[in-house]
């Protein structure tokens, strides 16, 4: 068994108990959102709290309007978006897609396609092995890092209009702009998909895990 905990605007908290194999749909209009371990999908809205999940074998997809959101393991596509807190997601299979206005992005560690944005913070993520599609990190008001493996081979495109970009530990072949620079485009490891960095106010890192 599991339980799902849902706290909502002006009611005292309370607890459901599923089976562990179990899809769960829940909203709330002011509170937090807490669902342990699942095999089934999730989907969670909130107006005005936080969501938390364990460990789900399915796909998630999560949205609150004013606090953070935190997937600790998903397997499975995973969609979240927040108006205004940050987004963790610990470890995930599958196609990532994390998007906020006003905080912070990390990604633990994702196997999979990666799209990850946000209007105010700083975005960090690493990727393990090769990547399947186009990878997306994004922010207009911070830094962006990104951790590839060693040997990866894949396409760099990554721009920055307040800071620089550096590569560690990566091999490139450089098609224009240049390392320390805003800009920095070329093939690695004998190309691939593209690996597409973006930010309008911070520094951009490419490094390897």
């Amino acid at each position: 068994m599991v339980q799902l905990v849902s706290i909502d605007s002006g009611i005292s908290p309370f607890l459901v108990t599923v089976p562990s194999d179990f899809n769960v749909n829940t909203r709330t209009s002011g509170g937090d959102i807490e669902i342990s371990d699942l095999v089934g999908e999730v989907v969670a809205r909130t107006s005005g709290g936080d969501i938390e999940v364990g460990h789900i074998d399915c796909p998630v997809n999560l949205h609150t309007s004013g606090g953070d959101i935190e997937v600790r393991y998903a397997v499975g596509d995973v969609k979240v978006h927040t108006s205004g807190g940050d987004i963790e997601v610990v470890d995930a299979e599958g196609l990532v897609n994390a998007s906020t206005n006003g905080g912070d992005i990390k990604i633990g560690r994702v196997v999979g396609i990666l799209h990850a944005s946000t209007s105010g913070g700083n975005v960090s993520a690493r990727l393990q092995g090769p990547l399947l599609e186009d990878a997306v990190l994004s922010t207009s008001g911070g830094s962006v890092t990104a951790w590839v493996e060693e040997g990866t081979g894949f396409q760099l495109d990554a721009r920055t209009s307040g800071g620089g970009v550096k590569a560690e530990g990566v091999t490139i072949k450089i098609e224009s702009g240049s390392l320390g620079r805003s800009k920095l485009v070329g093939e690695v490891n004998g190309g691939g998909p593209t690996l597409k960095l973006r930010s309008s106010g911070g520094n951009i890192n490419v490094r390897t895990s």
